[in-house]
């Protein structure tokens, strides 16, 4: 399935769902007996990013674990990045468009256009998929997907990470800094 707007430079197994690079992806999708030529060409375009893979006995549940994967690797891209994160997702949760827009007054006439929703687009290079394998509270997050009966403390990191994965970026801060009230 792919990923819009992930580059990522080595797979990375996120929980039972493998991110895979297009170059991968593609070659996978050609190996398949049943899977034609013209099959790939057809989703060649969702190919031109990152893809998942994963076994799920139905596509909505395979849809749910790669929502899970990715929500794990977008919010541990947050702790790497200084500036506005840039999204990436299943086709349709990272949405972005461009919006034209005509201005007409008594003086002036004129054209533009705005963007709204996220800037797509991440990559991963080697050293971030290793620094991601290594970190043990994205890889305890990640073993709680899919999994039948997680832990407390997997189900806590996991919903930790759904809710900051769906958080814009400028309302999750570490204010280190700000002092508790005594009690």
């Amino acid at each position: 399935m792919p990923v819009e707007g992930l580059i990522i430079a080595a797979d990375a197994d996120i929980g039972p769902v493998r991110l895979l690079q297009p170059e991968r992806a593609r070659e996978i999708a050609e190996r398949q007996p049943r899977i034609t030529h013209a099959l790939v060409e057809k989703f060649e375009k969702g190919l031109e990013s990152g893809a998942a893979l994963v076994t799920a006995e139905t596509p909505v549940k395979a849809l749910d674990l790669t929502a899970s994967a990715i929500a794990v690797l977008r919010v541990f891209h947050q702790t790497i990045t200084v500036m506005e994160t840039p999204q990436f997702g299943i086709p349709g949760d990272a949405w972005s468009a461009v919006v034209p827009y005509l201005v007409v007054n008594q003086t002036v006439s004129a054209g533009g256009w705005t963007r709204r929703g996220h800037y797509r687009g991440a990559t991963f290079n080697a050293d971030q998929c290793q620094a991601l394998a290594a970190s043990a509270g994205f890889q305890l997050a990640a073993s709680a997907i899919g999994s039948p009966d997680p832990t407390e403390g997997q189900r806590r990191a996991l919903l930790g990470i759904d809710l900051a994965s769906s958080c814009p970026r400028d309302q999750i801060r570490h204010e280190a800094d700000v002092r508790r009230p005594r009690c």
